[in-house]
C-alpha cells in the first residue's frame, strides 16, 4: 500500500495483479506494456513481485507472471503502443520478434524496432504520433535510404495495418522472413 497525496492506494504492482484477476488478458497485457514503456516499474522488480504474490496464492499473480514470462526482458524495451501490439501478434502465432531495439547502422544513427540479422531486415512500426507529420516522413525516408545502401530490406507497417488488418501483417512478414503463408 503507498500514499498518493495522503490518500491509501495500492502499489502499480498490485494493480498489475489486480488486473490480471479481474480483466480480460488483453486488457491486462496493455497495462503491463504501458507501465513498463512508461518506466512506472522495472521489469525485474516486477516478476520478483509476481513471484512474491504468487508463493502466497495472491489471485491475478501467475496470470502476471505469465505475461512476464511470454515477453522477456527484451520485450520491456517496447517504446509504443504499437509495437507492443506488433509483439503480442508475432507471440501469439509463434513468430520470432527478432531483435528489438536494435542499432542502425550507418550515419544517422538510432534504432530499429525489430531486426532480423539473417534476413537482413527490418520492420519498423509507424505509430501517428512519431510518423504522421512530413518532416518525420522525410525522416523515415532518409533512414530507410541508409538501410537499403546497407544492404537492408525495410518493412513500415502502420497501427492501422496492426488494429485492422492482421492477416495482411501476418502475410508480409511472413514472406519477408521466408516462411511461407501463415493462415
Amino acid at each position: 500500500m503507498v500514499n498518493v497525496r495522503g490518500i491509501p492506494c495500492t502499489s502499480i504492482y498490485r494493480t498489475l495483479v489486480d488486473l490480471c484477476a479481474s480483466e480480460p488478458q488483453c486488457i491486462s497485457e496493455q497495462a503491463l506494456d504501458a507501465a513498463l514503456r512508461m518506466g512506472r516499474v522495472s521489469y525485474e522488480r516486477l516478476c520478483d513481485y509476481a513471484r512474491d504474490a504468487a508463493s502466497r496464492s495472491v489471485k491475478g499473480s501467475r496470470t502476471l507472471e505469465g505475461l512476464l514470462h511470454a515477453r522477456g526482458s527484451d520485450e520491456a524495451l517496447s517504446e509504443s503502443e504499437a509495437e507492443s501490439l506488433f509483439g503480442r501478434l508475432m507471440r501469439k502465432r509463434g513468430l520470432s520478434q527478432g531483435i528489438r531495439q536494435a542499432p542502425r547502422a550507418g550515419t544517422r544513427g538510432g534504432r530499429i524496432d525489430f531486426f532480423y540479422p539473417d534476413q537482413d531486415l527490418v520492420i519498423e512500426i509507424d505509430s501517428r504520433k512519431f510518423h504522421a507529420g512530413r518532416i518525420e516522413q522525410k525522416r523515415d525516408k532518409h533512414y530507410d535510404n541508409e538501410l537499403n545502401i546497407h544492404g537492408k530490406r525495410v518493412l513500415r507497417l502502420t497501427w492501422e495495418d496492426l488494429t485492422t488488418d492482421e492477416d495482411y501483417v501476418l502475410d508480409v512478414v511472413g514472406r519477408a522472413l521466408g516462411i511461407q503463408r501463415l493462415f
